[in-house]
């Protein structure tokens, strides 16, 4: 999802929003991602996330800080 860069921020925007699940409910994703516009930080949670796959985002955003 993270692929497109900071091109996705420009798409996202452009998209409705809908409340995220509460924590610890059958809804809640054991897996995503948050971008932090503020302090340009990406946080990436996946159980299964090939260390490769943060050197790869972070070549897609630079000047943002990828955190998993």
């Amino acid at each position: 999802m993270l692929s497109p860069g900071l091109q996705l921020i420009t798409f996202l925007d452009a998209q409705s929003t809908a409340p995220l699940p509460l924590e610890g409910s059958e809804q809640e994703p054991d897996k995503g991602e948050l971008i932090d516009e503020e302090t340009h930080t990406l946080w990436v949670w996946d159980n299964e996330l090939d260390p490769r796959y943060q050197e790869a985002i972070a070549r897609r955003w630079p000047g943002w800080q990828v955190k998993v």
